[in-house]
């Protein structure tokens, strides 16, 4: 391949915009054209062989990663996702003002009979990114045994971790001389483990790759890519990786997989939105007895305590190894116990845990044992929840990230009553029964102020560690309000700019057939993009941004 590959042209445009500032100054001298070999100088990407300022600006193709699963993984075999990005589609957007792409990747493209394929694959992508004058950043977001992110799966397996170093040193082997490769994302939206065996880990990364090509800049990615866990490595030649979403209230409105899509879209922009959340205090009422029982009704009752504006029950089973626990039918009171209402899908009847309910179910499951939604046994219904032989704690938890789409908003000093039936063969004493989390949830006015301090904490961390940023990942939901979203849009891409970040638009396409959460370009799986829906109003945006 190296031969055939040795007579195809590299097109480079050349062009150098004015040059009167040291890398140290605050606002680059920027070339958007790809001349060769990246490196890094203090905060910013520079072209090696002329030392002028680089900045990256493109567009993120999901390389058909997300339909994977472990239970069908040829979904997104490289067979099956090649249509999610063909030749005219570098064209296109290189055609916008791009000169950047970043591009997902799935480990097993790589693996066993596949690889001849992914390799092929690749090579075929590095073709047209020479072609059309686009660097390309490689992202692993399919992990060996962990699958998407890796998770714990991933970071618990010693195997699974050295299948992944062995395909970077034999990734990183056989590309170490292209160029068009901005460089090597190593772990997409990496989490499941600690901060320390994180950094370890990609520390003994770089370091494999190191010894087989020291040319390429690697990119490296906080947990879940959020700068607010951003850390500094000791290498060189590191660009760090952010996922933007903030505020999450804001970008994630309506989206299914947040919250089952309980995240209003009527926000403003400018306008109120929720910043953060904390746990003012978990209180745990252990209330199903020893023994065996039938279906029995249980009541909590208890006031919210100061700080806390929203409650989050969770149903558990705490290491109760020889039981059985089934819950179903829960209800709430805030009127001392008068009426009871349900309390979402406390019944437990919606299939899964993404639903149209404004109530998120998330089980959580710690060691061995069962804790699953079944229609085995039901209160009412067809289905409850159950727990057997736990050897650690189970829980389904109505507590999510994104806040108040799945709580029961309070105020302190307010009485609470919560019930549930429970029904329960050979529980232990002080094991089952469900926790409050008290929640405070924060929201203040959101607007251009608010989002350049934000993105400003990001800066600090470059100026300090004297490193480079790359902004992987950022989007509002395109369920939103508009013209919002827009507003929001080009003030995060502003101040991306004013500080010098390097940026790829999240996504190019996504598979959405009805609404419309993410992605310029919308179809149903196996159509190519041609077929696709284009959002013109976002590619307006985006197209002008990447020619500016």
């Amino acid at each position: 391949m190296k031969n055939i590959l040795s007579i195809i042209p590299i097109i480079f445009l050349m062009f150098i915009l004015s040059c009167g500032r040291s890398p140290e100054n605050e606002t680059p001298t920027v070339n958007y054209t790809p001349k060769g070999w990246l490196a890094v100088s203090n905060r910013y990407l520079i072209e090696a062989a002329t030392g002028s300022n680089t900045v990256l600006k493109g567009i993120t193709f999901t390389g058909g990663v997300w339909f994977y699963s472990a239970g069908n993984p040829s979904a997104a075999s490289v067979d099956n996702i090649q249509f999610m990005q063909s030749e005219s589609d570098f064209a296109k957007v290189k055609s916008w003002g791009a000169n950047v792409v970043n591009f997902y990747m799935n480990y097993y493209w790589f693996d066993g009979a596949e690889a001849s394929k992914g390799f092929a694959f690749m090579d075929t992508l590095l073709l047209w990114c020479r072609k059309y004058g686009l660097y390309i950043v490689p992202s692993i977001t399919v992990y060996p045994v962990g699958g998407l992110r890796g998770g714990t799966l991933f970071f618990s397996n010693p195997t699974a971790k050295t299948m992944m170093k062995n395909f970077w040193i034999a990734f990183a082997t056989r590309y170490k001389d292209h160029s068009e490769i901005a460089g090597y994302d190593i772990l997409n939206e990496p989490n499941g483990c600690s901060t320390d065996d994180l950094t370890n880990y990609q520390l003994e990364l770089i370091d494999a790759i190191r010894a087989v090509d020291n040319k390429h800049i690697i990119f490296i990615e906080p947990d879940y890519g959020d700068e607010d866990n951003l850390y500094a490595l000791p290498r060189s030649g590191l660009i760090y990786n952010i996922h933007y979403y903030k505020p999450f209230y804001f970008t994630s409105q309506g989206m299914p997989w947040m919250a089952s899509g309980g995240v209003p879209t009527n926000i403003s922009y400018p306008g109120d939105a929720v910043t953060n959340t904390y746990e003012v205090r978990a209180d745990f009422f252990p209330v199903v007895p020893a023994g065996t029982s039938g279906w029995t009704q249980y009541t909590i009752t208890t006031n919210a305590p100061v700080g806390a504006n929203f409650l989050f029950p969770q149903v558990f089973c705490n290491s109760d190894s020889g039981a059985e626990i089934w819950f179903d039918d829960i209800e709430f009171s805030t009127n001392g116990g008068a009426t009871f209402v349900p309390f979402g899908n406390g019944s437990f009847e919606i299939k899964n845990e993404i639903s149209d309910k404004p109530l998120y179910w998330k089980q959580y499951q710690g060691g061995s044992g069962i804790a699953v939604r079944t229609n085995s046994h039901a209160h009412t219904g067809s289905y409850s929840v159950y727990f057997k032989s736990m050897t650690g704690w189970g829980e389904f938890q109505t507590w999510d990230w994104i806040a108040t789409a799945g709580g029961l908003p309070v105020v302190p000093g307010q009485t609470v009553s919560m019930r549930f039936w429970a029904k329960a063969n050979n529980a232990s004493a002080g094991k089952n029964g469900m926790q409050f989390r008290w929640i405070n949830v924060q929201s203040c006015n959101i607007d251009n102020t608010w989002l350049a301090n934000s993105v400003d904490k990001t800066l600090q961390f470059s100026q300090t560690c004297g490193v480079p940023i790359f902004v992987g990942e950022f989007s509002p939901s395109l369920a939103g309000k508009r013209p919002d979203i827009f507003t929001y849009l080009n003030e995060v891409i502003a101040r991306f700019n004013a500080n010098g970040f390097s940026w790829t638009y999240y996504p190019y396409r996504e598979t959405w057939t009805a609404t419309k959460y993410m992605g310029i370009y919308n179809g149903a799986y196996g159509l190519p993009t041609s077929g696709c829906t284009e959002d013109s109003d976002v590619l307006t945006i985006i197209s002008n941004a990447l020619k500016n």
